[in-house]
């Protein structure tokens, strides 16, 4: 999927989600948790390992150095959607193991040429969050292609399952294509990917247990934060394939999911700065509703003004709570939006400031925002 018309596609694709009500099928056994819960599931990865191949070039996600199609290069979010250089260090590890060209990498500019062509498909951001594994998400939307997408074609659960994917995709063709997608990826699996997985697994867990240990204080320091976003407990999940620039869904789930970059190796700190962005996210968004009129939100971008507004809010979120850590979570969102960070705090804060500008009316709005969470008002 192209990143730069994709991504101002993100809050339409979110808010279509949440009015189309997600399937429910195997989880009704769950119960609400008070805590998150980080790890990583193969079906999320495998999914955004193939979205990260729709783009154009290897590193097309990556914030462009200019604005295409004659957009302005401000109302472009600043955060790339996928790591830049994933693709190639995967078509290096299919070349030696010997399996390269997959269907994937045949196809993936087809599918990066139909994804671009329809705002539906920027669902796909989000899809593989409302299912609990790769069985129900794949069978879903192989039992809605073979329903013609009516859910009074099947019975129970599966109804709920196609009529969610019927209200994303609404016409035949974008049934065909997000089905053809979903072979695609199972191919993907069979040929190098499951396998690839389970290579990494070990290391993947040792991570999952050691962002966990960073995140556990952090949590109790964010208490009150958390409780006022109505967002105690869920479930965070490592992608190794994705950016910066991470997803959430909170309603239409029994808990909210969030997905975020895999932090380097040795690092497991850094997965903290995209969680707690992620977790402001939904409150930003409300803000730039709130503190900015209509016509200056087409203006600017509303996924690019929320986008930047959500990183300047995490920052004073962390600067309350975290204050030794201000100066981290500016460095990490510098250096994923391309910048290289100042040494200096003043430089640093100056560069940070710069990179993600947002009008004055709405640095009040998020400032009061934070306060307003913090004192749990």
């Amino acid at each position: 999927m192209g990143s730069a018309r994709s991504r101002p596609l993100l809050l339409a694709a979110t808010a279509l989600l949440i009015a189309c009500g997600a399937p429910q099928a195997g989880e009704q056994d769950i119960a609400p948790v008070r805590e998150w819960r980080i790890g990583t599931a193969e079906h999320i990865a495998l999914w955004y390992h193939g979205l990260a191949y729709t783009a154009r070039a290897a590193d097309a996600s990556a914030a462009p150095t200019r604005a295409p199609d004659g957009q302005r290069a401000d109302t472009l979010p600043p955060l790339p959607l996928y790591r830049p250089g994933y693709v190639d260090s995967m078509t290096a590890l299919k070349r030696a193991a010997g399996v390269f060209p997959t269907e994937l990498d045949e196809r993936a500019d087809e599918f990066a040429r139909e994804f671009e062509g329809e705002d539906a498909y920027s669902a796909l951001h989000f899809l593989p969050l409302y299912f609990r594994d790769g069985d129900a998400l794949f069978g879903a939307i192989r039992v809605w292609h073979q329903a013609g997408g009516d859910p009074r074609r099947v019975g129970g659960a599966a109804a709920q399952a196609v009529a969610f994917l019927s209200a994303l995709f609404r016409t035949e063709r974008q049934r065909n294509t997000v089905a053809a997608w979903a072979n695609v990826l199972q191919a993907e699996s069979r040929v190098f990917y499951h396998e690839h997985w389970q290579t990494r697994e070990p290391a993947l867990a040792a991570l999952d247990s050691a962002v966990t240990a960073e995140w556990q204080p952090v949590a109790d320091s964010l208490a009150d934060f958390l409780l006022y976003a109505r967002l105690r407990g869920g479930e965070l999940f490592l992608v190794p394939a994705l950016g910066p620039e991470g997803r959430i869904v909170t309603r239409g789930v029994q808990q909210p999911r969030v997905a975020i970059a895999t932090p380097p190796a040795g690092r497991p700190r850094d997965a903290l700065w995209p969680f707690i962005r992620e977790l402001i996210y939904p409150l930003t968004a409300e803000t730039v509703r709130e503190y900015l009129a209509p016509v200056r939100i087409r203006e600017l971008g509303e996924t690019a003004v929320t986008s930047r507004a959500a990183v300047r809010a995490g920052a004073l979120l962390v600067d309350r709570v975290l204050p030794a850590d201000g100066a981290a979570y500016r460095r990490y969102f510098l250096a994923g939006a391309g910048h290289e960070p100042p040494a200096g705090s003043d430089e640093l804060d100056a560069a940070f400031t710069r990179a993600f500008p947002i009008p004055p009316e709405l640095e009040a709005g998020i400032e009061d925002m934070v306060r307003q969470a913090l004192a749990g008002i």
